[in-house]
């Protein structure tokens, strides 16, 4: 039998806390002009994706994967965003926002580890 989902305050804050951190990470596309704008809105899509993937699933077990694959995501997402030139405009704010992000998932996945 499965382990049902159980949401306690911690879990609520860091999904609440990951939301805002995506939702700022949009604002950041909006402000952005010329071709990285496409990649800043591709990263915003894609991690909103992955956040609802981590919410939609049935069981802690398949919460905790979802987790562990958006933070392997995010890692890679930081390597990428490391290798673009300086001309980016909001690179470094891209770069500390998925910072942010890579270590609230970090806790949603040893949190969502604990419960299970």
């Amino acid at each position: 039998m499965e382990n049902k989902v159980r949401i306690n305050k911690e879990t609520a804050n860091l999904i609440v806390s990951l939301c805002l951190t995506i939702h700022k990470l949009k604002n950041l596309n909006s402000d952005e002009k010329g071709p990285y704008a496409l990649l800043i809105q591709w990263t915003h899509r894609d991690l909103k994706d992955r956040l609802d993937a981590v919410l939609g699933g049935l069981s802690v077990r398949v919460m905790v994967r979802e987790a562990g694959k958006t933070k392997d995501f995010v890692k890679n997402l930081l390597v990428i965003y490391g290798l673009l030139p300086e001309r980016l405009g909001q690179k470094n704010e891209v770069i500390g926002l998925l910072h942010e992000i890579l270590g609230v998932v970090t806790e949603l996945e040893q949190g969502l580890s604990r419960d299970f």
